[in-house]
């Protein structure tokens, strides 16, 4: 074989040193995700949430940190307004060229 062959054996603790590290966070992130369940199904309104088609428990989540407890809005307005949306309907005319 040709190449360089010194510093082969440091180079090969170091991509197990990085390995074992993507192990360990790949374990801690597993670990997240199950407490993350476990809190959303504490809170009774998620699944319903989590029945909207391509939304899912990390997005939930978000959702819910973000916004905080939807029972505290009467209104859906109340939780448009959050996202910046204006809760009136607008209509647009197409652009004429």
């Amino acid at each position: 074989s040709t190449g360089i062959c010194e510093g082969k054996q440091s180079l090969l603790v170091e991509i197990k040193h990085l390995v074992s590290c993507i192990e360990r966070e790949s374990q801690f992130m597993d670990h997240l995700e199950e407490q993350m369940s476990k809190y959303l199904r504490r809170i009774p309104y998620s699944q319903s949430i989590l029945s909207i088609k391509g939304i899912g428990e990390v997005t939930v989540a978000g959702l819910i940190g973000e916004v905080g407890d939807f029972m505290q809005y009467r209104r859906i307005p109340e939780i448009m307004k959050l996202a910046g949306l204006e809760p009136k309907m607008t209509f647009f005319e197409p652009l004429v060229q």
